[in-house]
């Protein structure tokens, strides 16, 4: 079980159908300006009566994605400590700057300098947490994008189920998924467990999943590692 820094939230799918189990963040979360995206933060698919383990950490990074080229980059985070970074471009392609501590406290600030060229849709730049993005908008040239990590305790987490075409990194709009599922940890509250039932409705709790079976056959999926899927019993 996490502690600490670390959550959970377990996802059962109860239901009749198979299909992908997708979380994403609220975006009060990260106060930002309207231009600022949701994204798929954590996705993996799930047959019925299987189970998935996500786990992440409260540690944030500054990232960028370039889908055209498919490359990317990160870098570790910190609101009170490294808070501040540039984005620019060269000939070989985008790149961060190491964070310092250059923004108001509290904050995550994201410099987009005169180099960057303007690409619509194909490159976003953002924050994420766990290693895995959360937030983003289109790059753009001489603009400065500032966010505002709320307390953990006020964090609101959303999770989805069904035929959605969404990877780990794409822009998401609420509106055209499943209905989704608030989750919020109450304080000391470091794992969760949702249920899809066989009427596709969902049942949040505290805690880990009840039965020892479920818990053993479980995959493990921490963000920012999605790709590193394995039997929680193994771990």
């Amino acid at each position: 079980m996490c502690q600490g820094n670390c959550y959970e939230l377990w996802f059962e799918n109860q239901s009749t159908l198979p299909g992908w189990a997708i979380i994403y963040q609220d975006r009060k979360n990260a106060s930002a300006g309207p231009e600022i995206q949701q994204i798929a933060w954590m996705v993996c698919g799930a047959n019925p009566s299987s189970s998935i383990q996500f786990r992440w950490t409260l540690d944030y990074t500054f990232f960028w994605v370039d889908r055209a080229s498919n490359t990317r980059q990160k870098k570790p985070a910190d609101p009170e400590t490294a808070n501040s970074t540039v984005l620019s471009h060269n000939e070989f392609g985008y790149l961060l700057s190491d964070p310092l501590q250059e923004a108001s406290a509290g904050t995550l600030r994201i410099t987009q300098d005169a180099s960057v060229p303007a690409l619509g849709q194909k490159t976003l730049v953002g924050i994420g947490m766990s290693g895995a993005g959360t937030f983003a908008a289109p790059v753009s040239p001489n603009q400065n994008l500032t966010f505002t990590p709320q307390p953990a305790s006020s964090y609101l987490y959303y999770i989805t189920f069904g035929q959605h075409a969404l990877q780990v990194g794409d822009v998401l709009d609420p509106s055209t998924l499943n209905p989704s599922r608030a989750i919020r940890f109450s304080p000391g509250v470091a794992s969760m467990t949702a249920v899809l039932d066989s009427t596709n409705s969902w049942t949040v709790t505290q805690g880990g999943p009840s039965g020892d079976a479920v818990v053993s056959g479980s995959l493990l999926y921490e963000a920012g590692r999605e790709f590193d899927l394995q039997l929680s019993a193994t771990v």
